[in-house]
């Protein structure tokens, strides 16, 4: 008997090791093992078992491969598939460092992960720490990536500065302003600041540039605006006070007064003015007189002219031919005319006439006549003395006048004519006439005896020299006189304040006889 068993098992040709992957998926397929038979074929077959898993899918895996004859016979080999990720994530960003300002907001970059067997995680952190001043502080961001199996990447980081370095901003401007008075300067604007990203504190600083002792000045204002971290701004304007307005009087004042020849000259008023800054300002007064003055320490001052001729009827004095003095018994001219004459009164009853009179005839000779009175009365003192007296009135003009004429006497030794001209070296020593004093130098309305002016007029009479030959005889005097006075007054108050600003008022007074 022949018996044919087969008991040998097969054998593999080549052999297997264990495998270390990192991801389920680089597992490596079955390996292409075969087997020899001794007596046929041989089928071989695998078999896995898990020996070992986590969730990660990190594993142990074991492969058994069997190789199988035809007659069962079989044998095994086996090996392990270990799955162990110890790989960790890669992030897609570098970091970096930024510098920001405090108001800048931050654009966080995208930050993505990659991981060889997983998705991959990524988390942030991020710390902080304050800065030197409210608005500058320091961030730190970290990113860090972890995968499936717990293995985490590198961190990476950004770095953010923020600062404030931007100044605050004003609300609203300033501009110069320009008052009269130190109280009308304003206060400072109600002026305010914003900041990009805090408050702003806003102070004021004054600066003088100039100023004077009555106020006047300019002052230069700063403002600051500063936010918490020291950064500013500044404007200024400027606030100039200067008094350009006058003063102005508190009284109104005539700018012409027109007074009577007779009239007394008002005292000046005692002004007073107000400023616009000064409590107090400083008026002054002046007071100029122009044209020709009256002699010092005189009641009137006359200037005389050639009596007009009447212009009315039924009188002695109708076809008058004007005249100032008239020489009776003469060698020479009789009639002489008044050329520049003045009579002056005073207040101890004296008088004086100085005129210069010019012949009729021959306007190459005349008289200078200096003639001094005494015991000027009025109408009351002369019809009273102890002698007769009377008035004068041969035109019968005076009638209505006489009683308030002035009556004088011619003073003895103080009453000349020198001539001039032709008449140069002949001199007149006059004496009042009537030598009784019964008429007396009349000075008045009609006084004159030739018509019915404001005038005056008397007899004399005469002794002296005329060419050289010895004469004498009588005279008489008639004159028109303008008492009005013959200047004018020119009064001027000025107020000027500290700065030297002034108003002033100029009042002009005039005589008229009204």
């Amino acid at each position: 008997t022949i018996t044919v068993q087969d008991t040998t098992a097969p054998e593999f040709i080549g052999g297997v090791g264990d495998v270390n992957v990192q991801c389920l998926e680089d597992a490596p397929p079955y390996p292409p093992i075969t087997a020899t038979d001794n007596c046929g074929t041989a089928t071989v077959s695998f078999s896995e078992e898990v020996l070992e898993e986590e969730e990660c899918g990190n594993s142990v895996t074991l492969i058994t491969i069997t190789a199988t004859d035809e007659c069962e016979n079989s044998t095994s080999i086996s090996y392990t598939i270990t799955v162990s990720d110890t790989t960790a994530p890669e992030l897609d960003y570098e970091g970096g460092q930024l510098s920001l300002e405090c108001d800048e907001v931050l654009e966080l970059p995208e930050v993505g992960a990659t991981d060889n067997c997983s998705i991959a995680e990524v988390n942030m952190t991020m710390t902080s720490e304050e800065g030197e001043c409210p608005n500058n502080w320091y961030e730190v961001y970290t990113w860090t990536a972890t995968d499936a199996c717990g293995n985490v990447s590198e961190s990476v980081s950004l770095y953010v500065d923020y600062s404030d370095n931007t100044p605050p901003e004003f609300i609203g401007g300033v501009g110069n302003v320009t008052v009269q008075c130190p109280d009308d300067a304003p206060s400072y604007p109600p002026i305010t600041a914003t900041d990009n990203c805090g408050t702003a504190t806003v102070t004021f600083a004054e600066e003088v540039l100039d100023a004077d002792d009555c106020g006047n000045s300019i002052t230069e204002i700063t403002i600051t605006a500063t936010d918490e971290c020291e950064n500013s701004v500044s404007i200024s304007y400027t606030v100039t006070v200067l008094d350009t307005t006058a003063p102005e009087f508190d009284q109104e004042l005539e700018a012409s007064i027109v007074l009577d020849c007779l009239d007394d000259v008002p005292a000046a008023e005692d002004c007073t003015a107000t400023d616009n800054c000064d409590e107090t300002v400083e008026v002054t007064f002046t007071e100029v007189l122009t044209g020709e003055l009256p002699a010092e320490g005189s009641d009137a001052d006359c200037v005389l002219s050639n009596p007009a001729e009447y212009e009315g009827e039924g009188t002695t004095c109708d076809n008058f031919e004007p005249w100032s003095v008239r020489l009776f018994t003469f060698p020479g001219d009789e009639f002489y005319s008044n050329i520049d004459g003045q009579f002056v009164q005073y207040p101890d009853g004296s008088a004086t006439l100085n005129a210069t009179v010019v012949s009729n005839n021959n306007p190459e000779a005349g008289w200078i006549v200096d003639v001094t009175f005494q015991d000027g009365m009025d109408w009351d003192m002369w019809s009273t003395q102890g002698f007769p007296t009377g008035h004068k009135d041969d035109c019968g003009l005076g009638a209505d006048d006489f009683e308030d004429w002035t009556y004088y006497i011619m003073s003895a030794g103080n009453a000349t004519m020198t001539g001039w001209g032709d008449y140069a070296g002949s001199t007149l020593t006059l004496t009042h006439a009537p030598s009784n004093y019964y008429y007396g130098y009349q000075v008045g309305t009609a006084a004159n005896n030739v018509n019915d002016q404001y005038g005056n007029g008397g007899w004399f009479t005469y002794s002296g020299i005329f060419n050289q030959q010895n004469i004498t005889g009588s005279g008489d005097f008639a004159f028109d006189m303008d008492c009005c006075p013959q200047y004018s007054i020119e009064r001027t108050w000025c107020a000027i304040d500290c700065t030297g600003n002034e108003t002033c008022f100029t009042q002009t007074i005039t005589f008229e006889d009204l």
